[in-house]
């Protein structure tokens, strides 16, 4: 797990640790892909004869060349969207770690006064 990931236990999973953890496997997908198109593109470079990379052929591995391209640029962008959900989960976590904190001040300040006005009151 790196710092971006998300520290939840299961009984806390939000909707946004959800969909960056769906995200993070489909980009993880789409980066296998890309390396198998690459690979694939590799051996048929290696074992066409380049007199066989004429029409059809070579008409195919031109499409094959922007489907590569295509998909790279797919789980580029997604590595994009990954990061920034993992920025917000972060957030949101420092959020409602410090709206607890506050939640706990707040309480303690009203035990306080409480306990302040029982005082008054008995006096």
């Amino acid at each position: 797990m790196n710092a971006s990931e998300p520290t939840r236990s299961p009984e806390t999973t939000t909707p946004l640790d959800e969909a960056l953890a769906q995200t993070q496997d489909v980009q993880a997908r789409l980066n296998s892909g890309a390396q198998e198109l690459f690979v694939i593109k590799e051996v048929l470079k290696h074992e066409l004869p380049a007199d066989a990379r004429t029409g059809d052929v070579a008409q195919a591995l031109e499409k094959h060349d922007a489907l590569e391209e295509a998909v790279q640029e797919c789980a580029d962008d997604l590595e994009d969207v990954s990061q920034a959900l993992a920025q917000e989960v972060a957030h949101r976590e420092k959020l409602e770690k410090k709206l607890t904190e506050t939640r706990a001040g707040l309480a303690d300040i009203e035990a306080e006064m409480a306990a302040h006005q029982q005082k008054s009151s008995g006096n």
